[in-house]
């Protein structure tokens, strides 16, 4: 029962060539509290806990006190409510200090989101991979019951404050907050404090680190798969980070992915090139099965460098059909990325009589239609063109997340996609497509 009401109060890795001293809030729900300090080192560290009353808890009055080769443990059963002390000097390697405890009150998740789906399903949807700096997302979060009031902030894993998370609790779900925050540049975890029901102060960590990369995957559409025939996926990797040289890997679940190309990517800061990943389902799947790709990168030089994004596929059971491929352009949905910054989603379906085979959007030019000011393409957070997509069968659709910087002085805009698509047989055709937006 404790294992499953375990909660993370403070995860600190640090040095203490001198004394550093953290407040531990422990609410009405915890029934105990761990405290734990360990190094690397074979140094063992000055570890001092006080409760609210100014009590030290020693050997004498703890449930546990182990004073090992390098390190110390401390548990407290049926702890006094208030904020406690934790005083930690005497090493200059790094020690990890941890707080925890079993209680009903935790922070059950917390995930990065973006804006996106197709309408009339629309909403936040987990982040692939890690974030870049600046970017903006949203955070996810789930609280248990118990808590009255709630502050979301980032912290350096030394504990230092980074910014506040502006986070609304979801007035549907009581449990469920979120917020749109821009990511910074440095890795960061997640607190959240505040006082629960009873009005006792709380502190709560999601012990899983993000860490913001400069390297960027970005997973094309999901398409349909058939039975024995060959299939590729183009991801997309851009660096916004220093010039580096990457590994390229991809891994699916069922095996099916053939070669992989490039193997390396040599990018100079802000260039962005294409992956091919091949795959040839076997010509015994069965139509619905699911296969999920990932392709994944790693810096050459910083293995802390990496990420990864994933697409999931369905094998279906369709025929490729003959005859010309025809695309209508329909805009789903828009957000404000940042100040600035609009992205909109273009739903691309096929309305011909034939199968569409390497669509390519060649082109995408915006015109400021109402106001002053030049719309440009946000080349950072868009596609990179030629942006290829996937066979499309008839009545099949994909959507693409279009970015631009928008002046605030423009009120009024338009996009026009060009490209071309090939039938079955090969036979190429045009395309063109214009949209309006209403700068929000």
């Amino acid at each position: 029962m404790g294992r499953n009401n375990a909660v993370q109060v403070l995860s600190v890795a640090d040095t203490f060539a001198s004394a550093k001293t953290y407040e531990i809030p422990v609410d009405a729900s915890m029934t105990r509290l761990t405290v734990s300090v360990s190094g690397i080192q074979r140094a063992l560290p000055t570890v001092k806990l006080v409760n609210p009353n100014g009590v030290t808890i020693t050997p004498s009055n703890a449930a546990t006190y182990l004073t090992l080769s390098s390190g110390v443990i401390i548990s407290v059963n049926a702890p006094q409510r208030g904020r406690w002390k934790l005083t930690v000097s005497g090493s200059t390697d790094t020690l990890y200090v941890n707080a925890s405890g079993t209680g009903s009150l935790a922070l059950a998740s917390f995930n990065l989101a973006k804006f996106g789906g197709q309408a009339p399903h629309q909403g936040l949807f987990k982040l692939d991979g890690e974030p870049a700096p600046n970017q903006s997302v949203y955070g996810v979060a789930a609280l248990t019951p118990g808590a009255s009031t709630a502050q979301f902030i980032m912290r350096t894993k030394a504990y230092a404050d980074i910014a506040a998370i502006p986070m609304e609790r979801d007035g549907t779900d009581g449990g469920k907050y979120f917020g749109q925050f821009a990511v910074p540049a440095q890795p960061f975890l997640v607190y959240v404090t505040g006082n629960d029901s009873t009005g006792s102060p709380y502190q709560r960590v999601f012990s899983m680190s993000v860490t913001p990369q400069g390297v960027s995957v970005i997973a094309p559409p999901a398409q349909d798969l058939r039975p024995g025939v060959p299939a590729t996926m183009v991801f997309q990797v851009r660096n916004d980070g220093s010039d580096d040289t990457f590994g390229v890997t991809a891994t699916d679940d069922l095996h099916y992915i053939t070669g992989v190309a490039p193997s390396s990517l040599t990018l100079k800061s802000g260039e962005t090139a294409n992956v091919v990943v091949s795959l040839t389902p076997p010509a015994g799947a069965s139509p619905g099965t699911a296969d999920t790709i990932t392709a994944a990168v790693q810096s050459s030089t910083n293995p802390a460098s990496r990420n990864s994004a994933s697409v999931t596929n369905f094998v279906t059971g369709a025929e490729a059909v003959p005859g010309k491929p025809n695309f209508v352009a329909q805009v789903l949905g828009q957000e404000t990325v940042a100040p600035g910054v609009i992205g909109v989603d273009v739903r691309f379906t096929n309305t011909g009589v034939g199968t569409a085979r390497a669509m390519s959007i060649a082109s995408i030019r915006p015109k400021t239609l109402a106001g002053t000011g030049t719309v440009t393409l946000n080349t950072a957070l868009s596609p990179a063109l030629p942006f290829v997509t996937p066979n499309v069968d008839v009545g099949g659709f994909f959507t693409v997340r279009l970015t631009f910087n928008v002046p605030a002085t423009v009120q009024r805009f338009s996009i026009t996609e060009a490209g071309s698509v090939n039938d079955i047989d090969g036979a190429p055709y045009s395309l063109s497509h214009a949209q309006s937006i209403i700068a929000r």
